[in-house]
């Protein structure tokens, strides 16, 4: 049973080891294997971080033994962007593709209209065609494309910008899918 929750300083040694397993098991993500260096005690220190910001957190998947994926929004820092939030998510490949995506950007939407974000952005490479529908089905636009963005095992790949937009009195159709 996986619960959907907002993520805990304990939770760091657990989602650092997410993250590493998310490097290692796709391209899709920014990290190549090997190149994260982050330490426990830094990963605390970066959820704390976002937890104290007050329009930025991380909404993980606990599968009770281990995390199962993660959505994470950091908020803008200056008055004119802090109504917006940058947004990355990951899923262990073992549970992709049974609604998990779904649930985590549900929880998302829920937390950012209840912080009073409007705006939810995020950027995804051109070919990861099951993030794009993914991200269309929850909302999101493309509203751009950024060429030559990614340089990955030699090839160069573009990436997509994308945004859901939020008003208090039009939730997704899909709160409460998972």
């Amino acid at each position: 049973m996986l619960t959907i929750r907002e993520i805990r300083p304990d939770d760091a040694a657990a989602f650092l080891d997410l993250c590493l397993a998310l490097d290692h098991e796709t391209s899709f993500m920014m990290y190549e294997p090997g190149e994260r260096q982050t330490t426990e005690s830094e990963q605390r220190a970066i959820i704390e971080q976002a937890l104290n910001m007050g329009n930025s957190t991380i909404i993980v998947a606990d599968a009770g033994f281990q995390l199962a994926g993660y959505v994470a929004a950091t908020g803008g820092e200056f008055n004119r962007i802090r109504h917006s939030a940058y947004v990355v998510a990951g899923v262990r490949q073992a549970y992709a593709g049974h609604g998990l995506g779904t649930r985590l950007f549900t929880a998302l939407e829920q937390w950012a209209l209840a912080t009073g974000l409007r705006r939810l952005e995020l950027t995804v490479r051109a070919d990861n065609a099951a993030a794009i529908r993914l991200y269309q089905r929850m909302g999101y636009e493309i509203e751009g494309t950024k060429r030559d963005s990614l340089l990955v095992d030699g090839v160069l790949i573009d990436e997509l910008y994308m945004a859901r937009l939020l008003t208090p009195s039009t939730p997704n159709q899909h709160s409460g899918v998972g």
